[in-house]
């Protein structure tokens, strides 16, 4: 797993980045009632879309094919 993060691109970790605001926004206004469901979107966006890169491995799979 830690070759396939020394080869993802930085559109990747601007995601991450984007998430972790997102979810630090979403925490700050729980209490408003639109936090809890703003982190449910951005975990489900997290486990299907940044988990899937971890989970098919990236590095073999695709950096590989599309190089």
């Amino acid at each position: 797993m830690n070759e396939t993060l020394f080869i993802l691109p930085a559109s990747f970790w601007v995601v991450i980045m984007l998430l972790a605001a997102g979810a630090w926004w979403a925490a700050y206004n729980i209490s408003g009632g639109l936090g809890l469901p703003v982190l449910a979107v951005l975990g489900t966006v997290a486990a299907w879309y940044v988990g899937d890169v971890l989970y098919n491995d990236y590095a073999n799979n695709h950096a590989k094919t599309f190089r």
